[in-house]
């Protein structure tokens, strides 16, 4: 490597620190990993990777999957426009769930993470008042983990009531789940 190469790279790493880019860069990887855990499923094989939709065609049809981005785990997803799909992945569902212990822990696990979600959403959306008062800029930051641990704690509850109420698959479910509202477990 030569003296203007490495002047040139020297140059162009500190003009980005100057610039703020790997500051962006971090904050922007940060919220979207915060965004993709609190919208997505993370991996069961794993526990590491999240799934993210995919789709592939096998003998000529088109077959759509979540697949783990760390590991080689996947799944079929099931489509709600094909009746047969969601029968199956209902199906598989009440396999699963027909131990009544493992249904009791998982409703138990869930009305947990609902709770310390919701408890956690409380403390960030108090903190943030806090730094409104204090006209710190700590506000914005702290609002935006509230509304996330929410959102994680709905999700939790959400899971909560489908489980308990036997509506998993079930078309219109959430718009039950919210008139009712069950939001709080």
């Amino acid at each position: 490597m030569g003296f203007f190469q490495r002047t040139g790279r020297f140059a162009v790493r500190q003009a980005s620190y100057i610039a703020g880019y790997q500051h962006i860069a971090a904050g922007w990887r940060t919220v979207r990993r915060n965004w993709d855990n609190a919208t997505k499923r993370g991996c069961p094989s794993c526990r590491k990777g999240t799934l993210y939709p995919f789709s592939e065609v096998v003998d000529a049809k088109r077959v759509d999957a979540l697949g783990c981005d760390r590991c080689d785990y996947f799944e079929f997803a099931g489509d709600e426009s094909n009746p047969e799909s969601m029968a199956a992945l209902r199906a598989s569902a009440d396999e699963v769930l027909s131990d009544a212990s493992f249904r009791d822990t998982r409703l138990a696990q869930l009305q947990r993470s609902s709770r310390t979600f919701f408890a956690l959403s409380i403390f960030c959306l108090a903190l943030s008042v806090v730094a409104l008062c204090l006209k710190s800029s700590f506000f914005f930051t702290a609002m935006m983990v509230a509304l996330l641990l929410f959102v994680r704690g709905a999700i939790a509850s959400y899971r909560f009531w489908q489980l308990q109420e036997d509506k998993l698959f079930v078309p219109g479910s959430l718009k039950v789940w919210i008139k009712r509202g069950a939001w709080f477990v």
